[in-house]
């Protein structure tokens, strides 16, 4: 997957919006709990008054969603909801609920982390906080079970590793010795990754060894013996 093309909704096949019509025809096995009782109101309407009210389920859902509270997993269960119905403009809702789930992992990262890897520290231990913070976040935030939800995942996985870029990388610095810890830190999330997800990592780490000062880059290999705790 090319990190510097992929990264927008498209490729999910939402091309129906939903036109107000009905919900009464979807999948059960598809809809949240919430759904069903929003099914059964509407669904004892006619029809002008059933698109209205589903219109109205769609806008409110989107204001919720677009909010400035933080995205958690209540807003994909709802983003969820609004992809089941293909509800008009379901692509830009998710590419903006998710560029709000990265602004808030940026806001992690530069938190918890108080070394930019450029300094010639040769130690290197155990995955450092905010990555397992990062991991942790999205077993808690993504319904890895589900089809949709591993889509989503997988168009974060993308935005996320542009931001890891741009939060990390600079032409006018380079990584040292102590950029192997971050690069530790990148194994670590990637395993997580790639247990969920069928993604290649060649082209973001490629681009990361690029930054490291001569002879300070350490063999992947070496790295993921110390990742075992060998």
């Amino acid at each position: 997957m090319d990190i510097k093309k992929v990264g927008h909704v498209a490729f999910l096949g939402i091309n129906k919006p939903c036109t107000g019509d009905k919900v009464s025809d979807l999948n059960p096995k598809k809809m949240s709990s919430y759904l069903r009782k929003v099914q059964k109101i509407v669904d004892e309407f006619e029809s002008e008054d059933r698109k209205k009210l589903v219109k109205y389920y769609v806008q409110t859902a989107k204001s919720v969603l677009l909010d400035e509270r933080e995205v958690k997993r209540s807003k994909f269960d709802l983003l969820n909801d609004l992809h089941t119905i293909n509800a008009d403009g379901i692509n830009d809702v998710i590419d903006d609920v998710l560029g709000h789930k990265i602004l808030q992992v940026r806001a992690l990262i530069l938190d918890l982390v108080d070394d930019d890897y450029t300094g010639d520290r040769k130690a290197v231990g155990k995955p450092e906080k905010w990555i397992r913070q990062i991991v942790k976040d999205a077993e808690e935030t993504f319904d890895l079970d589900s089809e949709f939800g591993k889509q989503l995942f997988s168009i974060y996985n993308v935005k996320l590793l542009e931001e890891f870029c741009k939060i990390f990388t600079s032409k006018n610095r380079r990584f040292g010795a102590g950029g192997n810890q971050l690069l530790l830190n990148f194994y670590y999330y990637e395993r997580f990754v790639t247990s969920k997800i069928e993604f290649d990592f060649q082209r973001f780490y490629d681009r990361m060894v690029s930054f490291f000062k001569d002879h300070c880059h350490r063999p992947r290999k070496e790295l993921e013996k110390i990742l075992d705790g060998k």
